[in-house]
């Protein structure tokens, strides 16, 4: 343990510790060309709709709306989320100072095995029609699905993420189901070769090397695959009865997809990752003027945002050294001192 400290200190404090970069630390930690990419990022939320499948279109919604065709209804909005979020030192203390940089590096760079990013969908059809609350009537969803695309510099599609939008016999909630994923690019950073274990076993429990049961196991190439956490928050937007104005969110569920292969296609329903069920979006009242009482239940105002995050666990693993560098820091100068 104390022998790897030692390498990975001298590396670094010889590369000039108060200038790391992400040079040095791929050269300490390697990773995956295909991860850690995040320059000129741009993430979209986009709706899609039951158009084809019910021979439906947005001019059907609105004529169901409002018989005088007033602007009731508004042009669909995508929103960027970023819109709305606002040189005279002794041997000694050099060294010291090295190893304090050297935990520095290590807790910036166990950061970089997490890249999240988000985007919002904003829309005002989410049913198919407006629809007279004097009859009962199933509340028929229009809205198809939700298509999360990341992209970055020259590579239009780093990532692409599906959702289904399913309804329930009775009418009084939805699901969101995951569809399908794909990372060409990952945000987070993979690291291809676990440095603590160049010889199968654990360098930081020396004791797994009695654990190794076949060849394979001797290897430190770690797979090319990520973790992802996909955050759903739904938010309703309505006028009750007596046109008192409502926003607010209505549920936010996560889901979690263990162990995506980089470049590959992942059908997620059919891997057997869970939908999630969210409570039915209240709808407006709206009063006709010229019609009297009677009113009308609006075709439902939404705004539902997407927060992914992709995450690589050997972070954990490298904390589990800066802790040791933290641990051992007397004797590691002691040792440093000696190897100068």
């Amino acid at each position: 343990m104390k022998q790897l400290l030692i390498i990975l200190s001298l590396s670094l404090a010889l590369s000039g510790c108060s200038s790391l970069n992400r040079s040095v630390s791929n050269l300490v930690f390697p990773p995956y060309p295909n991860s850690d990419q995040r320059e000129g990022e741009i993430v979209q939320l986009n709706p899609n709709y039951k158009e084809k499948e019910w021979g439906w279109s947005r001019k059907n919604v609105e004529d169901s709306c409002d018989p005088e065709k007033s602007a009731l209804s508004k042009k669909l909005e995508f929103v960027n989320p970023e819109s709305l979020l606002p040189a005279s030192i002794t041997a000694s203390s050099a060294l010291k100072f090295a190893t304090e940089q050297v935990q520095e590096f290590l807790k910036k760079e166990a950061e970089r095995y997490t890249g999240s990013y988000s985007a919002i969908a904003v829309g005002d059809t989410f049913y198919k029609q407006c629809s007279s609350p004097d009859a009962f009537s199933k509340n028929e969803i229009y809205l198809d699905g939700l298509t999360l695309k990341r992209s970055i510099n020259n590579i239009d599609e780093a990532m692409r993420l599906s959702l289904k939008i399913k309804d329930t016999i009775d009418g009084t909630a939805f699901q969101i189901v995951p569809d399908k994923i794909l990372i060409e690019q990952s945000k987070a950073k993979i690291t291809a070769f676990d440095i603590t274990k160049p010889f199968g076993f654990d360098l930081l429990a020396p004791w797994t090397i009695f654990k190794i049961n076949s060849i394979d196991e001797l290897s430190p190439a770690r797979p090319n695959k990520v973790d992802v956490t996909v955050e759903v928050s739904v938010t309703a937007v309505w006028l009750d009865a007596g046109q008192q104005a409502h926003s607010e969110v209505i549920a936010t569920r996560k889901f979690n997809f263990g162990s995506i292969p980089l470049g590959q296609e992942q059908d997620l329903e059919a891997r057997g990752f869970s939908p999630q069920l969210f409570p039915a979006i209240p709808r407006s009242v709206i009063h006709l003027k010229g019609l009297g009482n009677p009113a009308l239940l609006g075709p439902g105002n939404f705004i539902i945002s997407v927060l992914v995050t992709e995450y690589d666990d050997y972070a954990e693993r490298v904390m589990e050294l800066e802790q040791g560098v933290e641990k051992n820091r007397d004797s590691l100068i002691e040792r440093l001192t000696s190897a100068f």
